[in-house]
């Protein structure tokens, strides 16, 4: 005998003794009354007596049991929601999706627990959808899916949030992507309003901690100082003012522009020796045509270099290797902030020859192998595949058996799935042949679990992971 039985027995004996009480004490109207109230507590204890049985692995906190939802006719709505939403039908088809049947569940009884669980669940599966979408820059499926939220509940405070974040992040990057072309052109600080230093601040306005905005113009004050200093050896003053002026109006700390009088005392006295002045004058040149280090020729840190080996306490030259040094390393973390991993580990091995401190260019290195590991992790190349159970969940629910398997049925789904940096999932790829529903069921619960990031070397990194999951009807 069921539990549920057992309950219902002992309600309906508990339920006689209590007529055969009130008929010696009332009268019809007063036994009827009574009735109804112990009608009532068997309900209540029918209910307490049978919630305990529900499913163990089911992800739904079910708010009122299937008896009261079969009362008020709302079984076959909320089982149908159910259906699609392991089905993965959860906002599409119209009129057949898990969000359709979860609404008319709500349009009839509107305390109904499963389909108001059910319809959060929607939204939940569409916050993650949009705050994906701003993960991977797609703009426009950002806002569609917050748009969704919004037609759903007008005033959703993430779906607004998400909107206004995407519309700001759209604008950084196409602002950035403005600079990089403007600079490739040439056009670091003039005309005005419409050069790369403009875009990078207006850039930085909107997202104050943009990393590429701030390397962007990092170059460009040192592209700018290098060219003061090379008019300034040219004679041209008026010229390396100029571009003085811009690169304070940038950043009036760079170390150069504290430096650049000093040059012109220096170049004072290097005018005794025409061949050493000549050897400048064409490292300056080479230095501002960005001609840096071989294999370009004639190149800024060979005859800055050779300038050294006649005046080893030459004051330009030392500055002028400096220069070169800090260009290379600047053309490293505009590449690693392009995500451009050759060519930022070329510019770095040509930094560590022209002599860069050895800690930085280090550091840079492991900057550029962590940003291709996420960079392999986004193109789903992985170099190790970790077990469920070497990673700590945050929020991990096993799935529901689903509706549409037989009783009594059987099966596991082996998967694979990425936990991002972040430890959200992403990627869930079923990779053995279960049953549809099985896989379904499986996919679908996974894709909402949470995990404390996996660390390495102090940082989150994104990782493959194997799980299986069984079912047992």
């Amino acid at each position: 005998m069921s539990h549920a039985a057992v309950a219902t027995t002992d309600s309906l004996d508990e339920l006689a003794k209590s007529e055969r009480r009130i008929d010696d004490s009332f009268g019809l109207a007063s036994w009827v009354a009574v009735l109804g109230v112990l009608l009532a507590w068997a309900f209540v204890k029918f209910d307490a007596t049978t919630t305990p049985l529900a499913d163990p692995i089911s992800t739904t906190s079910i708010l009122s049991t299937p008896l009261q939802r079969e009362q008020t006719g709302m079984m076959d709505l909320v089982d149908r929601a159910d259906t699609a939403f392991a089905a993965g039908d959860i906002v599409s088809p119209e009129g057949d999706s898990a969000l359709h049947y979860y609404q008319q569940a709500l349009q009839q009884t509107p305390d109904d627990g499963a389909a108001q669980q059910g319809f959060d669940q929607v939204i939940e599966y569409l916050i993650n959808e949009a705050e994906s979408a701003v993960f991977l820059s797609d703009w426009d499926r950002a806002r569609s899916n917050a748009a969704k939220i919004l037609a759903l509940v007008p005033k959703h405070k993430h779906a607004r949030e998400i909107n206004r974040r995407a519309a700001r992040l759209q604008q950084v990057e196409e602002l950035i992507d403005r600079a990089v072309a403007l600079y490739a052109a040439g056009r670091l600080t003039l005309p005005a309003n419409e050069n790369a230093a403009t875009m990078y601040q207006a850039a930085l306005e909107l997202d104050p901690g943009n990393e590429a905005a701030q390397q962007g113009l990092e170059s460009i004050v040192q592209r700018t100082i290098a060219n003061a200093e090379s008019s300034m050896y040219a004679g041209k003053m008026d010229q390396a003012r100029a571009y003085l002026d811009r690169a304070r109006a940038i950043n009036p700390e760079a170390a150069g522009v504290a430096t650049l009088e000093k040059t012109n005392q220096t170049w004072e006295n290097i005018q005794e020796g025409l061949d050493i002045k000549n050897e400048l004058l064409a490292a300056a040149e080479a230095l501002q045509a960005d001609r840096l280090m071989a294999p370009d020729e004639p190149n800024a840190f060979a005859l800055y270099s050779k300038v050294l080996e006649q005046q080893p306490e030459s004051e330009a030259a030392l500055r002028g290797l400096e220069l070169v040094r800090n260009g290379l390393v600047e053309r490293a973390r505009t590449m690693l902030a392009a995500e451009d991993m050759q060519a930022t580990n070329e510019h770095l091995d040509a930094a560590g020859r022209a002599g860069a401190d050895v800690a930085l260019i280090a550091d840079l290195r492991d900057e550029a192998d962590y940003r291709q590991r996420l960079i392999d992790a986004r193109a789903g190349r992985f170099e190790a595949l970790y077990p469920i159970n070497t990673i700590t969940p945050i929020r991990q629910n096993a799935p529901a058996f689903p509706r549409a398997a037989p009783a009594g049925s059987t099966g596991s789904v082996s998967l694979h799935l990425t936990v991002t940096e972040s430890g959200d999932v992403q990627d869930v790829e079923v990779i053995n042949n279960p049953p549809s529903y099985f896989a379904r069921a499986a996919a679908n619960a996974v894709e909402k679990w949470k995990f404390e990031p996996v660390m390495e070397r102090g940082r989150p990194i994104p990782v493959r992971v194997a799980v299986k999951v069984a079912f047992k009807g």
